[in-house]
């Protein structure tokens, strides 16, 4: 099952917020309504969209501990006329609970993105004593051997690190694109899953 994230950008200029890129024409080369245009093809990101939702998606994130830092804002009541009257009905249409919010780019840059994320999982109780809950996973210790989901007979649970980071995975990616939809501006992330 994949999960689809849906995200727009808009810069100020002077005291309002501008949708970057601009809109498109329903119909090329015709009048008509305006339509957003997806500011990054993200593909599918689950860690960085766990992070930006403040809850788990995606395979394997009710086994980690993520910060919620931007969950739930819903989407910004200044945002552009474009955006408000459009993405609204876009969720509604889509017929499924959707999750809006938004970031500026100046609070993604300002996470700190060293702090540690704490993972969970089972494993047989022999290899247990590997594991720490403020170190890495043990790699090198323990090729080959398989971690469940599920407590069962002979197992324990085990806790290691990471930083937020390496669990993202994409973190400096992210705001390199985010940075280059307008060099110098400031801009917002709006998005939905």
């Amino acid at each position: 099952m994949s999960t689809d994230i849906y995200l727009f950008a808009e810069k100020r200029v002077d005291e309002s917020w501008q949708p970057i890129p601009p809109p498109q024409r329903r119909q090329p080369g015709r009048p008509g309504q305006l339509i957003p245009v997806f500011a990054i093809d993200m593909g599918q990101p689950y860690e960085l969209f766990t992070l930006l939702c403040g809850t788990g998606i995606g395979r394997g994130s009710k086994f980690v501990e993520v910060p919620k830092l931007f969950g739930g804002r819903g989407f910004p009541a200044d945002m552009n006329p474009i955006y408000r009257e459009v993405l609204p009905e876009w969720c509604k249409r889509l017929g499924e609970e959707t999750f809006e919010s938004w970031v500026l780019l100046d609070e993604l840059i300002a996470i700190d993105w060293d702090q540690p994320v704490h993972y969970h999982a089972y494993i047989e109780e022999f290899y247990a004593d590997f594991f720490h809950r403020d170190k890495p996973y043990p790699e090198d210790l323990l090729k080959g051997v398989k971690l469940s989901n599920r407590l069962e007979a002979g197992m324990a649970r085990v806790e290691w690190s990471a930083s937020l980071r390496e669990y993202v995975g994409c973190s400096e990616w992210f705001i390199e694109q985010v940075s280059a939809l307008a060099p110098g501006a400031e801009l917002r992330i709006i998005y939905w899953i």
